[in-house]
């Protein structure tokens, strides 16, 4: 029996790494897909009730706004890689594990995204 668990720990490892990520994309997708969905049903029912366009157009708005862009979220994306390379690099130096290398990687990829976040900023304000 314990044989038949260590020849299937890695198969299950393999299914639930890769099956996992996709079942969450499946489900955001869907999510996505049925709120679609709502918004047309919604459309055609005002549609066949008789309301103008703009009037449909006014609550298309109320229901699903369009987004602006947000110049926030570089800034953030870089915060977050900029914790998650510390906190890997004082990993590696508590555990002498090798983990200089990610982190630094993700230290690079996080300054990137401030400088985004900064470049940005610059040409919204028009300096």
């Amino acid at each position: 029996m314990n044989g038949l668990m260590n020849s299937l720990a890695p198969l299950f490892a393999i299914v639930f790494s890769i099956g996992g990520p996709l079942a969450i994309a499946a489900l955001v997708i869907h999510a996505s897909h049925r709120k679609d969905m709502a918004l047309q049903e919604m459309v055609a029912s005002a549609a066949a009730s008789g309301r103008s366009p703009e009037e449909i157009r006014a609550l298309v708005e109320i229901v699903s706004p369009k987004s602006r862009p947000r110049r926030l979220n570089s800034l953030k994306a870089g915060i977050l890689l900029l914790g998650t390379a510390a906190a890997m690099g004082f990993l590696s130096l508590v555990l002498d594990h090798a983990m200089v290398a990610p982190a630094a990687f993700l230290f690079f990829i996080g300054a990137a995204f401030v400088v985004v976040w900064r470049l940005t900023e610059r040409a919204g304000n028009g300096s």
